[in-house]
Parts: C-alpha cells; sequence; structure tokens
C-alpha cells in the first residue's frame, strides 16, 4: 500500500498499488526480509516510524537497519530501538507461552501510542 514491492520467492514478486488514503507508516518489529530484493522500496516515499525490539530473535533490529538502508533517502524514518523489548512488547496481550521482556511494559505501549498518535499528527 506503500509502493514496495514483496518479494514471495526468487521470481515471485506482488505488487500492491499505492493506496493514496496512506500517508504516513507506523511499523512495529515488523518481518522485512520480503523486502530485500534490489528496488523492491524504490517506490516508498511516506514517512515512515519504526521500532525495533533489542532483544527481539524473530526480526532482530540487524533486519530493520538492512531495510532502512534500502530505503530512498527521502524517505524521512524515525527509527529505535528499544533495548529491554521482544519481538511481542509492542502487544497489549501477548500469544500463548510469550512473556513481557519490559521493565513496565503498560507504561512504555501507552508512550508508544502517544508517540504514533504524534508521528501521525492525530
Amino acid at each position: 500500500m506503500t509502493g514496495a514491492k514483496i518479494w514471495m520467492a526468487p521470481g515471485d514478486c506482488l505488487s500492491i498499488p499505492r493506496e493514496p488514503r496512506v500517508e504516513k507508516l507506523a511499523m512495529l518489529a515488523p518481518p522485512v526480509e520480503c523486502f530485500a530484493a534490489p528496488g523492491a522500496l524504490d517506490e516508498v516515499t511516506l514517512p515512515l516510524f519504526l521500532r525495533s525490539g533489542g532483544r527481539d530473535k524473530i526480526t532482530p533490529p540487524g533486519s530493520h537497519r538492512e531495510f532502512l538502508r534500502a530505503l530512498p533517502e527521502c524517505v524521512e524514518v524515525d527509527y529505535q530501538v528499544v533495548a529491554e523489548a521482544g519481538h511481542f512488547s509492542f502487544m497489549d496481550k501477548f500469544p500463548p507461552g510469550e512473556t513481557e521482556t519490559l521493565p513496565d511494559g503498560p507504561g512504555y505501549r501507552a508512550q508508544l501510542v502517544a508517540e504514533i498518535l504524534d508521528f501521525a499528527h492525530l
């Protein structure tokens, strides 16, 4: 919805038309490996809010840094690694078997909501 091309497998590109109502993008510990192909992010121009969990073993910050390097230079980025956050720390309700890694998860998530609303100018 932002102009990116999603690569499902080598030679299998899924292009999704850009949705004009989408003006900004907030991503919380997203899987980004499907955007690793050269040129996959060339059409992305929207401002981006991205948070990574420093303790995330599913989508670690390194994958997000690679993703950010592949974005066009014109993209405005608000990126932070939340040191104690795991993959699910950005969610209010965790999947079975997952536990909180943040010292004050509810407090952080309340702050996160305020940051996203500020980013979106809502």
